[in-house]
């Protein structure tokens, strides 16, 4: 029982569930851009810094396989944080394949479970999508492929200060080598990914070929006043590679959809790329579709945009992007994340499902009864969560800031830090998600996590003011830095004292909250209402 328990947790950690935004620069209160990531099923919650390096004409540069396990790499070629240790003896991962080196320089970046920004600036968003097509790696059930969306982001960030730049970078590359999606199945098969630059955002699709041995791949450009959301399936529609200030993508789409027959060429129609790629959605109806209509209804409120469709691939039931009705900023972007539809008729801290104290989670359900839970923003197995920022007016010591949240975003404190720094927390990079460490900012949030869910709602009533200062705090450090603009050095030591002295405080509010809440001290009593719908009122009568 106990390892069929263990393997179950296996699946959930391999299901991919990401949800992504993109912000273009017009629609920000301070003219930035953004792109945001949850990673809601990676088993590595580390934040890594990888330096740059010189290569030198002729070298190559090794591909590895995207591992679904703790550590998620092992090893040298990303710099000495990834290299066996006392806190992780791992055995050096093995790569797939090799491509050529074309740049003499590449630069340093911050990794995760997928890259998250590099030195000048460019920011990455994940999400992993369902497609027609599924294909397998180089080694295994005789696979063709050599790259995933993992790697693909990591060069794109290596090679290129633009956009614009890393979805041709990526996009060409899985055309010549090949892409593996998450699985050789349809479900998860392909990849979504928002990049932004000081300028621009771009929203990039790729899934494999129908040989398995290339890919088809379109990338769209984010207007600068609208907003973009992605979660777990293809949003792209019409496409029009003739415009490639907007559009830019394999031909291969055209001539893999006509024989096919899923697009006809005399038809005078644009190929609708999700209609005619995209599996739909999966796990359930709504999966994707409410956190798109969830998202786009807090931060663009005004639209009239449904809640209930019949099918997300063949409706349009959402635009692809819509203009934003108010300006956002870092904090708009961090509740976005945190979302569990408060206010709405689908707010999941009411009810009978939320229990006395309005637990929002819902949490894997072994039964043969029909029915699923909503699939919310926020969810308990978030690894970590991001928001990159770019800037044209931001100093050469810091062009683009990352806002980084380890485990739920519900519980976590974002913690920024310059996309120049060469130094990171060592609390950032350690945390085991099957060992608890108090030396870990993922454990340190993780542990509040868990502990809130004794009594949420009164537990998160204590938790969201801290949270909000300590974020505050985090801000009014990102502006005091842009406006002094030390030198980098400076820069690195200022957020790394801030991260300490924040995941000090995660980790000594949690004893509090231990000692407030134990063994039902707080004070804090049943609701009526509960009390009535579980029977209360049935009970033993006065003596």
């Amino acid at each position: 029982m106990l390892l069929s328990y263990v393997f179950f947790l296996g699946l959930i950690y391999l299901s991919g569930a990401c949800s992504t935004i993109g912000v273009g620069r017009l629609a920000t209160t301070d003219g930035s851009t953004f792109t945001t990531h949850s990673d809601d099923g990676g088993p590595d919650p580390r934040l890594i810094f990888v330096p740059g390096a010189v290569h030198k004409e002729g070298e190559f540069r090794n591909i590895f396989p995207s591992l679904d396990t703790f550590p998620r790499y092992c090893g040298s070629d990303r710099g000495p944080s990834y290299m066996p240790s006392k806190e992780n003896p791992c055995t050096p991962t093995k790569p797939l394949g090799q491509i050529p080196q074309i740049v003499g320089r590449t630069y340093a970046y911050t990794d995760a479970g997928y890259a998250v920004m590099n030195e000048v600036g460019l920011g990455t968003g994940e999400s992993t999508c369902s497609s027609v097509f599924g294909a397998s790696p180089i080694g295994k059930h005789g696979g063709k492929a050599l790259l995933c969306i993992d790697e693909l982001s990591r060069i794109a960030l290596e090679r290129c200060n633009s956009s614009r730049c890393a979805v041709q970078t990526m996009g060409d590359l899985a055309v010549q080598y090949g892409f593996y999606g998450e699985s050789s199945g349809i479900e998860v098969g392909a990849e979504s990914l928002f990049l932004n630059d000081a300028k621009e955002v771009w929203l990039f699709h790729v899934l494999p070929d129908d040989t398995g041995a290339s890919a088809i791949w379109v990338a769209q450009r984010i207007p600068d006043d609208h907003i973009a959301v992605v979660a777990n399936m293809f949003t792209i529609r019409d496409v029009n590679l003739t415009d490639t200030a907007n559009f830019l993508g394999s031909q291969n789409m055209y001539t893999i959809a006509e024989k096919h027959g899923w697009w006809n060429p005399s038809g005078n129609k644009p190929l609708d790329f999700t209609a005619v790629f995209s599996d739909g959605e999966y796990a359930h109806r709504y999966y994707s579709g409410r956190r798109m209509w969830g998202i786009f209804g807090y931060l663009t409120p005004g639209y009239p945009l449904p809640a209930n469709y019949t099918d997300l691939r063949t409706e349009r039931v959402y635009p692809t992007t819509l203009p934003a009705s108010r300006k956002i900023n870092v904090t708009d972007l961090a509740m976005a994340h945190r979302s569990y539809y408060e206010g709405t008729p689908y707010d999941q801290s009411v009810g009978m499902a939320a229990g006395p104290w309005g637990l929002p989670e819902r949490f894997p359900t072994w039964t043969a009864l029909p029915g699923n839970w909503e699939r919310t923003v926020s969810i308990y197995r978030t690894t970590y969560s991001h928001i990159a920022q770019a800037n044209t007016e931001f100093p050469l010591t810091q062009p683009g800031v990352v806002y980084f949240g380890p485990h739920v975003a519900y519980t976590t404190v974002y913690l920024p830090y310059s996309s120049t720094v060469s130094e990171l927390l060592p609390a950032l990079s350690i945390g085991n998600p099957s060992k608890l460490s108090r030396k870990s900012a993922y454990w340190a949030c993780k542990y509040i996590y868990n502990l809130q869910r004794i009594k949420s709602g009164p537990m998160m009533a204590l938790i969201r003011p801290l949270q909000r200062t300590l974020e505050k705090n985090g801000s009014a450090l990102v502006t005091q830095l842009m406006t002094s603009r030390p030198p980098i050095a400076n820069v690195t030591q200022a957020y790394l004292q801030f991260h300490e002295e924040v995941v000090a405080a995660w980790w000594a509010f949690a004893d509090t909250l231990m000692e407030i809440f134990a063994d039902g001290e707080d004070g804090v009593s049943y609701p009526d209402w509960w009390l009535k719908a579980v029977g209360y009122e049935n009970g033993p009568p006065p003596v």
